[in-house]
């Protein structure tokens, strides 16, 4: 018979082998578990991977303009990477949400291409607010000039792409006499294009100097850069006056030269001096406001005929209004052939003219508005916003003394006064112009306020005013056309000096709205 002690230790010693057999069992899962992970995240980090280098390879074929890296790591050390932007156990961080506004009706691409074939069925409408998702900034060493691709998401969470020129910031930018071109600041946008980082330097050195436009037409800039937005074109031969310089010198289209802040008839802006003259040029004779380009007759626009874009980009819509939703812009002396045309003729932006149907490169076709062709290239107008149908109602080099809104009222020194219009001032009897076809709703004369107003009537339920006339040309119910002669600038009623006070209103209730909107650059 065994002792006591000795069958109490003999169950110790197998109570310690099962500890130590199980322990080894615990350290072999684990090492198993480890190994599965380790494995399981190597197959993820290549899955990651080759979705990236999958993407670059196909955005590379399809698109070689952008600057994309094979691979964002050295595969040899590649470690970590994981489907999320989250540290374990980190709290979710929402990144922050970049709008835009809707400047118009168009439809998303579902790529950031011109070809008909990815252009989507769904449309944007005007005014939508929309999330910037990514810029597509252009090839900066391409020097090509162009509106960015912008990747947008609707408040549907559809995503497309559309152009850069058909965005707007959801808070306008306040307008000067010098700087009325609104942009998208690409600046804090995501891009898969970023140029690298540099500072730069400017001097005064030949502030003062004068020169003048040597290119068929100038484009002056927001900022010294060619992807800076376009405040103006300036044609050629017009005279511009230094105001100061970069220091370092840049190649454009095989030129070297500064580029040069300038003040000119055009406002102020950034210029590349590689197109600028010491010595004056013959001028193609065009003032400030006008088109750069003879105006078409529109009974000329037939089915057969060709003409070129005379705006930087104009935009084919898929009806003959400023309704149509835009299917594509157009770029500046492309070649389009007329297959079609409304018998009605309109005005916008001071242009009589009439909407065509056009065909463009074999592979567009929608329509246009007429005003913007011409039968030769030549310089290019900026804009072809047909919301902005309006033309200046007077010579005055465009001046505008007291803007649209509040105000300290000049005749009572009040502060806070709205002030529902723009003055323009200009000397007494300075013809005043209708801004666009309409008929004369309403004339009023009073000893204060508006003095010796004309309201007109337009299209789209718009009515604009004109006020403090010395003396009225026209009566109640005539009908007037864009450009016609109905009154002269004056100082009547509650005014402290010969202008013309030019409201835009709309609606039954008469809603003041801000003139800038509707009038051109």
């Amino acid at each position: 018979m065994k002792s006591p002690h000795i069958v109490f230790f003999a169950i110790i010693l197998t109570l310690c082998n099962i500890s130590i057999w199980s322990q080894t069992s615990l350290e072999d899962r684990d090492k198993q578990r480890q190994t599965g992970l380790i494995k399981t995240n190597q197959k993820k980090q290549e899955e990651i991977l080759q979705k990236y280098n999958d993407f670059v390879s196909k955005a590379q074929s399809r698109f070689p303009g952008l600057k994309i890296s094979s691979s964002p790591i050295d595969l040899k050390i590649a470690e970590g990477i994981s489907d999320h932007n989250n540290a374990p156990g980190a709290s979710e961080k929402k990144s922050k949400s970049i709008s835009a506004i809707a400047s118009d009706n168009f439809y998303l691409q579902l790529e950031p291409s011109n070809q008909p074939n990815v252009r989507s069925q769904f449309k944007v409408k005007k005014g939508d607010t929309l999330e910037v998702v990514m810029v597509l900034k252009q090839d900066v060493t391409d020097k090509k000039e162009g509106s960015h691709w912008v990747l947008v998401r609707t408040k549907s969470k559809k995503e497309g792409y559309t152009k850069q020129d058909l965005l707007q910031p959801t808070k306008l930018a306040v307008k000067s006499r010098d700087t009325e071109g609104l942009s998208l600041d690409l600046t804090s946008l995501p891009s898969r294009v970023t140029p690298e980082p540099s500072i730069t330097s400017y001097t005064d050195s030949k502030k003062g100097k004068d020169m003048w436009v040597n290119a068929s037409s100038l484009n002056m800039r927001g900022e010294p850069d060619v992807n800076g937005y376009v405040i103006a074109r300036i044609p050629k031969g017009i005279k511009v006056s230094i105001l100061s310089s970069t220091t370092t010198e840049e190649t454009i289209d095989g030129i070297s030269s500064n580029w040069h802040q300038v003040s000119s008839v055009y406002g102020n802006g950034w210029v590349f001096g590689g197109y600028l003259s010491s010595s004056e040029v013959v001028s193609y004779d065009v003032q400030p406001g006008e088109l750069s380009f003879p105006q078409e007759n529109p009974d000329e626009l037939k089915v057969g005929e060709k003409r070129f874009v005379r705006s930087l980009n104009l935009r084919m819509r898929d009806e003959p209004n400023d309704y149509g939703s835009v299917i594509t812009s157009i770029p500046g002396d492309e070649k389009l052939k007329i297959i079609d045309t409304k018998k009605e003729i309109e005005t916008i932006s001071g242009v009589r003219s009439k909407w065509i149907y056009v065909n463009w490169n074999d592979e567009w076709e929608g329509w246009v508005f007429g005003g913007f062709v011409s039968k030769e290239r030549g310089p290019l107008i900026d804009s072809d916003d047909i919301s902005k149908y309006f033309q200046i109602p007077v010579d005055n080099d465009r001046y505008v003394s007291s803007s649209f809104g509040t105000r300290v009222d000049p005749v009572t020194g009040k502060m806070g006064t709205f002030h529902s219009g723009i003055d323009l001032p200009a000397p007494v009897g300075t013809p005043i112009k209708a801004v666009s076809d309409g008929k004369v709703w309403r004339t009023i004369t009073t000893s204060g306020g508006y003095g010796v107003l004309t309201i007109i009537s337009h299209k789209n339920n718009i009515f604009t005013y004109y006020a403090h006339q010395s003396e009225r040309q026209v009566k109640e119910g005539d009908t007037v056309r864009s450009g016609d002669i109905i009154g002269q600038v004056g100082n009547t009623g509650k005014s402290t000096g010969p202008h013309l006070h030019f409201e835009v209103r709309k609606g039954p209730d008469q809603q003041a709205l801000d003139p800038g909107a509707y009038l051109p650059k």
